[in-house]
């Protein structure tokens, strides 16, 4: 691929396929993505810290903050992975430092929504029904 980006040959371009994600990173922005109240770009500033940035994102939506992850594009091509423990802030403990760089990737899954009793007896009625209707 490095080579399709340097001389312009198509040959060494990677294909795509439904799902990909190709990300170009901004040189002077932070992407703050995922569980957040306000997903997307952010101006980099070097005096920001990680809390910084999610708390301009307006934090994370509640329940989904266990384990964030910062993704950094480095120049050969290849992307740094930096686990994020935020299961925590709800207790007001803030994780480890980390040095935001412009360019960075700032993650936190959405959860599924959690299925309560109700829905879990609705479906195995549900497929019960679908089963006894087998068998008539």
């Amino acid at each position: 691929m490095q080579a399709a980006l340097e001389t312009g040959d198509p040959t060494g371009n990677p294909g795509l396929e439904p799902g990909d994600v190709v990300y170009v990173p901004d040189s002077q922005k932070v992407l703050v993505i995922g569980a957040f109240a306000r997903s997307g770009p952010q101006p980099y500033d070097p005096k920001l810290t990680l809390m910084d940035y999610i708390a301009r994102a307006g934090g994370v939506i509640q329940g989904h903050a266990e384990l964030g992850t910062l993704l950094r594009p480095l120049t050969d091509g290849t992307t740094e992975m930096v686990r994020l423990d935020l299961g925590r802030l709800h207790l007001g403990v803030v994780p480890e430092p980390v040095v935001i760089k412009p360019g960075d990737i700032i993650y936190v899954p959405i959860k599924a929504p959690r299925r309560d009793l109700w829905d879990k007896l609705r479906d195995f009625i549900v497929t019960l029904g679908a089963v006894d209707s087998l068998f008539r």
